[in-house]
């Protein structure tokens, strides 16, 4: 993942759940750092539902090595994303 990229894709004033852009990008690295030293070189994805009483979808990323799964909630309405965040209980569909 080109950590760089999402630096200019994602814009300052988002939800991103209990902090802000730098610490969400920031928690992003190091969370890649655990991948790579996991030996993944990319993800596989699916969809899912967040395991809390919301039951919100979200994305989930598997490792393909390690198989570590890592999920996110993304909130878009009118076709622009309004909050990002990681979702650590979620339930495969």
């Amino acid at each position: 993942m080109d950590i760089a990229s999402i630096v200019d894709f994602l814009d300052e004033d988002l939800d991103y759940g209990d902090g802000n852009k730098c610490g969400f990008i920031e928690g992003l690295r190091i969370k890649m750092e655990f991948f790579n030293l996991c030996k993944d070189t990319y993800f596989n994805y699916s969809n899912g539902r967040h395991g809390g009483s919301r039951g919100l979808n979200v994305v989930v990323f598997k490792g393909n090595y390690s198989t570590v799964e890592w999920s996110f909630r993304i909130n878009i309405e009118d076709d622009k994303i309004t909050s990002v965040y990681e979702c650590g209980l979620f339930d495969e569909k």
